[in-house]
């Protein structure tokens, strides 16, 4: 697994309620190919969230899970509900976060940090530069299509004696 800053805000909302919000998050690119965003937990509104017991084991190492208890609620804004409703599958706020306890050896930077379950929160990456609305772009976590990620997928590996990947 490999830790990176990520260069982009983030922002993880359970229906309207705003959870957490940073321009300090870390990357985990996880080896089975799923891509984890971390937030500071300073940027982390834990008066909405209560902590599960006991801590238990995730993909990173050890963490404790956190829930909420707050409703989805209704949206005036179409789009929003329906990016929402299709995208996430989680009814309740259980587990919705997790924050990590004790990662594994090479992931101890985690400390202080915690994911969102983007199965069950709607997690989003907001690109663009503050004051310029028209050029910022809203886009749901985990993304693809960023010059890394197709500069890896045109990369040429050997992948045995007579074949390439």
């Amino acid at each position: 697994m490999k830790v990176e800053r990520y260069p982009y805000r983030g922002r993880a909302w359970w229906g309207e309620a705003l959870l957490a919000e940073s321009d300090r998050c870390l990357l985990v690119d996880r080896d089975d190919g799923q891509s984890v965003l971390c937030f500071p937990r300073s940027d982390i509104d834990f008066t909405l969230l209560h902590e599960e017991a006991p801590p238990r084991s995730c993909p990173e190492g050890e963490a404790s899970f956190w829930s909420t208890d707050v409703l989805r609620g209704a949206t005036d804004s179409s789009d929003f509900a329906t990016w929402h409703s299709q995208e996430t599958t989680g009814e309740d706020g259980r587990d919705v976060l997790r924050t990590f306890t004790d990662p594994s050896v090479d992931l101890a930077q985690l400390v202080g940090y915690g994911a969102f379950d983007p199965e069950r929160a709607r997690v989003e990456v907001v690109d663009g530069v503050d004051g310029d609305e028209r050029g910022t772009t809203i886009k749901r976590f985990p993304t693809w299509g960023d010059a890394k990620h197709l500069i890896d997928v045109l990369d040429v590996r050997r992948d045995g004696d007579r074949s390439f990947m």
